[in-house]
């Protein structure tokens, strides 16, 4: 008898969870191509209806605002500030913050937004 209600729960649980995992699922689109400019992005951030990224360490301190429908470059905001590893961009709603704390080697201590 324990042996069917433990097959059972198991089995229940197998099905509940297999459905609750279609609700969520995340369905993706492709609705451009970055242009070669945007080499590496590595933050995202929507202002004001606008869409922004940025390229990730080494590269140029800009913002590029993009078609949110194509992905296309239709601005770009240049930085007054070194771009040694930019990871994440965010805003809120007036100004940009940039997190400069890309660490892969685990070394470096001037982290910085």
């Amino acid at each position: 008898m324990k042996k069917l209600f433990l097959i059972s729960a198991i089995t229940i649980s197998a099905f509940s969870f297999s459905q609750q995992a279609e609700l969520f699922k995340i369905r993706k689109y492709r609705i451009g191509n970055l242009e070669d400019k945007v080499k590496e992005t590595s933050g995202l951030s929507l202002m004001n209806g606008k869409l922004y990224t940025f390229n990730d360490s080494g590269n140029s301190p800009e913002l590029f605002e993009l078609d949110k429908s194509t992905g296309q470059i239709i601005g770009t905001i240049q930085i007054n500030a070194k771009n040694k590893d930019w990871e994440a961009l965010t805003n809120d709603g007036k100004n940009f913050y940039i997190g400069d704390f890309g660490n892969n080697s685990g070394t470096r201590k001037d982290l910085e937004i």
